[in-house]
């Protein structure tokens, strides 16, 4: 699979998102996942917030998980 960024725009804005790949083991891959200036190293655990999940949550329940991205 192939990851490709998005056409940079004109002025000092970065694109939104960039993926970096480190290494990669069969069809597993590791690499760098940059969000908006935040780097997450991956595989990475991801809580999603649908159906109330991660909304029932209070914070300091959810930092306890320590995932770098909800």
């Amino acid at each position: 699979m192939e990851f490709r960024q998005p056409p940079a725009e004109t002025g000092t804005q970065s694109p939104p998102f960039r993926f970096n790949l480190e290494g990669t083991d069969g069809k597993a891959r590791a690499g760098i996942l940059t969000l908006n200036g935040r780097t997450v190293p991956t595989p990475v655990f991801m809580p999603v917030g649908t159906a109330g999940t991660v909304k029932a949550l209070p914070p300091r329940d959810l930092a306890g998980l320590g995932s770098p991205m909800m």
